[in-house]
């Protein structure tokens, strides 16, 4: 159960310390301890896709706790997860999946736009650069104009932290629905 309207959530603080400040200048910007989430009640979202199953969500971000914070959230809401802690592990699923497939096996990813490897824009970029049609949720608490514009451009959606809970898994599952469309239509231009 979700906390009531307007109650704050702490769910992953960011030391200014952490690996990923070196790699992303704005992480220096925040303040150690600052809340990345808020919650409100609404009424529950469906979680499986058009064909019943649970939708698989490739989840990067490399605040630990956060990560944790929101796989559990997502698979309370019926959701199969594969977790990368960083850009690098992020690409190493994705092409773990290529190597066996002609596409991604996630419904959808969601990245954290800064961290250490790559960062979530540069991977999105190459998705699309390869033609992959996966939908992609990118989350950040630094984005500026410029990078919600890229994102878009894109075709992702770019959640600002902090972030409403239900919000975030509303998108998630609605992407993953998309995601899920994109599998089906490519296995009948397969058969066709």
């Amino acid at each position: 159960m979700l906390p009531e309207v307007g109650t704050r959530v702490r769910v992953g603080r960011r030391s200014v310390n952490h690996a990923a400040d070196a790699a992303c200048p704005v992480h220096a910007a925040r303040s150690p301890g600052e809340t990345y989430m808020r919650s409100s009640a609404r009424p529950p979202i469906e979680s499986s896709t058009a064909d019943g199953a649970a939708p698989t969500v490739l989840l990067a971000e490399d605040d630990q706790e956060l990560r944790s914070e929101l796989v559990s959230i997502l698979r309370r809401r019926g959701c199969r997860i594969v977790e990368a802690a960083s850009g690098s592990e992020l690409l190493e699923r994705i092409a773990g999946e290529l190597h066996f497939r002609h596409d991604v096996g996630f419904d959808v990813v969601v990245s954290d736009v800064c961290m250490p490897g790559s960062t979530g824009l540069e991977v999105l970029g190459g998705l699309r650069s390869a033609r992959l049609r996966v939908p992609v949720i990118l989350i950040s608490a630094f984005a500026n104009a410029e990078t919600h514009y890229i994102a878009r451009e894109l075709g992702a959606h770019l959640l600002d932290k902090p972030f409403d809970l239900e919000t975030f898994v509303s998108l998630v599952l609605e992407a993953a629905k998309r995601g899920r469309r994109r599998d089906q239509r490519t296995d009948d231009d397969d058969r066709g």
